[in-house]
């Protein structure tokens, strides 16, 4: 117990130092992995699980009292698929690739996988092993593969065009 404190503690403060920005009470889980630290950034009260992977050639914007269970994955990365003559192990990357968004008091569950561009919006809450494709509405509960809203925490859905279904 010592030593995964001791280890932990060793880890944030690896990260600290190498992260983009980093808020107050950040904690990262035993076995965490980010590749590319200074695009990402992390708000205040942040809890990343055990095992979170992050990899990403642009911005990663985790916002403030978000919460990842164990083995979340945030995969910004991509292969330009369109010149066949190219193996897609050597394609570059597409140009201007978007960022991954988190919004404030998000919850992300266990085994979540979350790619390019997604913004989860303030106060979502992402089921456990859910691929997150698009993005997730304000106060919206969404699951699976692919990820779909189910309902909304404040049982009220948000106004046209705030990025809902149907919207």
């Amino acid at each position: 117990m010592l030593i995964g404190t001791i280890m932990r503690g060793a880890l944030v403060l690896y990260y600290r130092m190498r992260l983009g920005k980093v808020g107050r009470n950040f904690r990262l889980g035993l076995g965490s992995t980010i590749l590319n630290p200074s695009q990402v950034s992390i708000g205040d009260d942040v809890y990343l699980g055990p095992g979170t992977f992050m990899t990403s050639p642009t911005a990663v914007v985790i916002g403030d009292r978000v919460m990842f269970g164990p083995q979340v994955m945030l995969i910004g990365g991509d292969h330009d698929l369109s010149n066949s003559e190219v193996p897609l192990r050597f394609a570059p990357p597409p140009p201007n690739p978007p960022p991954i968004v988190i919004e404030d008091d998000a919850w992300i569950g266990s085994r979540v996988t979350i790619l390019k561009g997604v913004r989860i919006g303030r106060g979502a809450v992402v089921g456990a092993a859910s691929l997150v494709t698009k993005d997730i509405p304000p106060m919206a509960i969404a699951v699976g593969n692919p990820c779909r809203v189910l309902r909304y925490r404040t049982g009220v859905a948000p106004a046209h065009g705030s990025g809902a279904p149907g919207s």
